[in-house]
């Protein structure tokens, strides 16, 4: 609808309330766009945030289990010539060229160098009343038995199920630095003792006696 005037006709203006109403509408309309875009936006950087904390965290993960260091390998059982009893049998180590004495208790080899190497078996039936004795009161005899080589008590050792004392000091050999390993325990009604002489200047020497050692078995 118009309304003519002297210069022709012009819309008619829409009535103040109205007007009100639209720039209020296109305010809120306005108002409702700007939350939606905010809200959009700051959903966005939780997930960016999420997945940065992801990432990090597996990153953190793999370094610190590959810095992690292995544990050190265990010598596999000696697989040389066998020394056997009713009770035990152990292997010497196979490296070396090895002569026994006739009774299998004594082993003796030279290196390349002649350094000497021997293993040594020396057991004791126990008297009935010794029978099941401690490993403390094993090594207290062992000890006052009068040796050319004082022992010295180390930690205590399972092998085979068995537990056993240890000893571990140096000495001279012909002049050759030498190692002297004892591992004795009392068991099946006998006191047992396997003792090593090893030359010092072999870097595997405590590997030949921690073959040694994995290869014993008790018979029981």
């Amino acid at each position: 609808m118009t309304i003519l005037g002297a210069s022709g006709w012009r819309p008619r203006r829409p009535p103040p309330r109205l007007t009100a109403r639209r720039r209020a509408t296109s305010l809120l309309t306005l108002v409702a766009l700007a939350v939606f875009l905010f809200a959009g936006c700051g959903d966005d950087e939780p997930d960016e945030k999420n997945k940065s904390g992801v990432a990090s965290s597996t990153s953190l993960s793999a370094t610190t289990g590959s810095s992690e260091s292995p544990e050190p390998d265990t010598p596999a059982p000696a697989t040389g010539p066998v020394i056997k009893e009713d009770y035990y049998s152990f292997h010497l180590p196979e490296d070396l060229d090895w002569d026994l004495d006739p009774g299998d208790t004594i082993a003796f080899a030279e290196g390349p160098d002649l350094e000497p190497y021997e293993i040594a078996v020396q057991t004791n039936r126990l008297l009935t009343g010794d029978v099941g004795r401690s490993v403390d009161e094993d090594f207290r005899v062992a000890d006052e038995s009068g040796r050319d080589t004082p022992l010295k008590r180390g930690e205590n050792r399972a092998i085979d199920g068995v537990e056993g004392w240890t000893s571990e000091t140096t000495s001279a050999y012909a002049g050759d630095p030498v190692i002297n390993y004892s591992y004795g325990t009392a068991v099946d009604g006998y006191s047992f003792e396997i003792k090593f002489m090893i030359s010092k200047d072999d870097p595997n020497a405590h590997d030949l006696i921690e073959a040694t050692l994995a290869s014993l078995e008790w018979k029981r």
